[in-house]
């Protein structure tokens, strides 16, 4: 997982580089809002966004249109529109 995000966040793009960045491994949807355990519901992302992502997963309303935002993304980094 590391290896493939090449020194990058993969939400905000930001490096360890450029930017300083620390990055960590971490689930795209918490176990406990149903994420899974599998390398699909996992991605490399700086401590700033994981910050950021917690405050979002503060209430189900904030939760679903999180979940929403991460599947889209996926979608178009997939090339599937």
């Amino acid at each position: 997982m590391y290896a493939a995000a090449q020194g990058q966040c993969e939400m905000c793009g930001r490096t360890i580089d450029r930017h300083g960045a620390t990055l960590a491994l971490d689930y795209k949807i918490p176990p406990d809002w149903g994420g899974r355990d599998e390398d699909e519901n996992l991605w490399v992302i700086c401590k700033d966004c994981s910050n950021g992502k917690a405050e979002n997963f503060q209430d189900e309303k904030c939760a679903l249109k999180w979940i929403g935002n991460i599947f889209a993304n996926d979608i178009v980094r997939a090339g599937k529109y």
